[in-house]
């Protein structure tokens, strides 16, 4: 019989700067092609994202500060949503469930490094019943060193 273990999450992120929607979904993929594997035997963990519902900025200009005509050849704001919700699953064969949580603390460590990660909820669990949980607001704390701070005193190796 094969250990399993699986994670299960979501995370309220904003990739900073998000001066359009197409920048911060440009933004955003591209941070998440750059982050650790967390993976098994098998398979890694897998990220979804998408903008968050309706819209927290509007502006006339695009990601170079110019002022941009693309609605209907008028001067006008543009909505956008800089937040997204990030989901995470992931099914591991074959691992030991304490390096599984290194390897999630490493990509959160990471990823909350290069974008602001407003809100965190991950579920990390075995086939054996062992349990590993984040769950924080995070908000107006994108100072690195307070996100580097908090995963270092819930894992450290001694």
């Amino acid at each position: 019989m094969s250990d399993w273990t699986h994670v299960l999450g979501i995370l309220k992120v904003e990739p900073i700067p998000c001066r359009t929607q197409a920048e911060g979904t440009f933004i955003l993929d591209s941070v998440l092609h750059h982050l650790p594997k967390v993976c098994g035997s098998e398979s890694g963990m897998s990220t979804y994202f998408r903008p968050c519902a309706g819209h927290n900025l509007s502006s006339s200009h695009d990601e170079l500060g110019d002022k941009t005509n693309n609605n209907n050849g008028n001067y006008h704001n543009f909505k956008k949503n800089t937040m997204y919700l990030l989901i995470i699953e992931g099914n591991f064969r074959d691992t030991v469930f304490n390096e599984q949580i290194k390897q999630v603390q490493k990509w959160l460590d990471r990823i909350s490094k290069r974008i602001l990660v407003c809100d965190v909820s991950i579920h990390l669990y075995s086939n054996y019943g062992e349990v590993y949980n984040w769950n924080t607001d995070m908000e107006d704390n994108f100072d690195d060193s307070y996100i580097c701070n908090y995963m270092n005193t819930l894992w450290l190796d001694k």
